[in-house]
């Protein structure tokens, strides 16, 4: 199997092992992904961050996805995850302010009107109305094109 094939099942492997929550097998298969890889692997360090926040290590999982956001400021899977991280850390605002900056911009998925809606419950009193108003912006936008772009957004997404 090329070399490029096997990261790929390595990296699958290892979302598996951190999905039904065996943290040590998916750090032993990303041990492995990530052995013969650059350094400056994107895919490998966001890996890390999410083993990081599996293991309770907020702090470290927040410098992680930091660092990863700075060498990467237009990720929105890179920038959700750091917003997650705050959270765990009480960093509400900040938090706030990265997942309201992806809801403006392009391609915006369910997890990030999600997490947003679940973050102005934890937030504000005015969660309710916050949430009415996320949900009419989306209404607003134009649909997307696209492989993968879902325009449709149910309730639920907007946990009204």
């Amino acid at each position: 199997m090329p070399s490029e094939d096997l990261r790929r099942l390595q990296t699958m492997e290892t979302l598996v092992w951190l999905r039904v929550g065996d943290i040590a097998s998916a750090q032993h298969c990303l041990d492995s992904a990530t052995s013969s890889t650059d350094a400056n692997d994107q895919e490998g360090k966001l890996l890390e961050g999410l083993i990081a926040i599996a293991n309770g290590e907020y702090q470290d999982a927040v410098a992680k996805m930091q660092a990863l956001h700075e060498q990467h400021p237009d990720d929105a899977l890179v920038t959700q995850n750091l917003a997650v991280c705050l959270v765990y850390t009480g960093q509400l605002p900040e938090s706030q302010a990265l997942l309201e900056k992806l809801v403006d911009g392009e391609g915006v998925s369910r997890s990030v009107t999600f997490n947003l809606a679940t973050l102005y419950e934890l937030s504000t009193e005015r969660a309710r109305d916050l949430k009415g108003e996320l949900a009419g912006k989306m209404a607003r936008r134009e649909p997307e094109r696209g492989e993968g772009r879902v325009w449709e957004k149910s309730g639920a997404d907007f946990k009204l």
